[in-house]
């Protein structure tokens, strides 16, 4: 009996897994297409004020994010310096159909998880979420004002206990790196 239900198992399976298979691939809608203005080489440098998530000082780091998995999804890997040594973090951020929301989630190399949502106003871009570290959690609120090309922004961190005092965690501006020029091909 149970190598019979083992087998309906697998040919469900297979079936399903074979229509997929011809079914053309989903493409991203215009809402996770929005998130590719995020998306390059960014610079950072600023301050952080002295808070629940680690001492006051100057950072400075680097932010490299690309548009992934048949572009639906934003991956971005950071590399930031200040007061407590390197620090390393993977982000993704989406879009979620269901809720109408786009959702963030982050991981930092001293064992930190994000996770949000971001909104999008013109050229505001805001980040509302919680964040855990040392088994602390905290919420936390990054707005960044991006130029008009896109190529740099200026921001604010905020942190809050309870969602609803907003306290001055940092503010950093960055650049991104313009793409490089495409070398036509020589000449026959």
């Amino acid at each position: 009996m149970k190598q019979r239900i083992g087998i309906v198992t697998l040919g469900v399976f297979l079936t399903a897994s074979t229509a997929w298979a011809q079914s053309p691939a989903p493409k991203p809608g215009p809402e996770a297409k929005k998130l590719a203005v995020l998306s390059g080489v960014w610079t950072y440098e600023g301050e952080a004020k002295e808070s629940p998530m680690g001492p006051a000082g100057k950072f400075s780091g680097k932010n490299a994010c690309r548009m992934t998995l048949g572009g639906f999804f934003l991956e971005c890997r950071s590399e930031e310096k200040g007061a407590l040594g390197i620090l390393r973090g993977l982000e993704i951020d989406a879009y979620d159909s269901v809720s109408k929301s786009y959702i963030s989630r982050s991981f930092t190399s001293d064992g930190g998880i994000g996770s949000g949502t971001l909104a999008f106003n013109g050229k505001k871009v805001t980040f509302v979420g919680d964040f855990l570290q040392g088994g602390k959690q905290v919420k936390v609120k990054w707005t960044g004002f991006f130029s008009e090309d896109g190529m740099s922004y200026a921001g604010n961190s905020e942190f809050s206990p309870d969602g609803q005092t907003w306290t001055l965690l940092g503010e950093a501006k960055g650049v991104k790196t313009p793409p490089a020029a495409k070398t036509p091909p020589a000449a026959k």
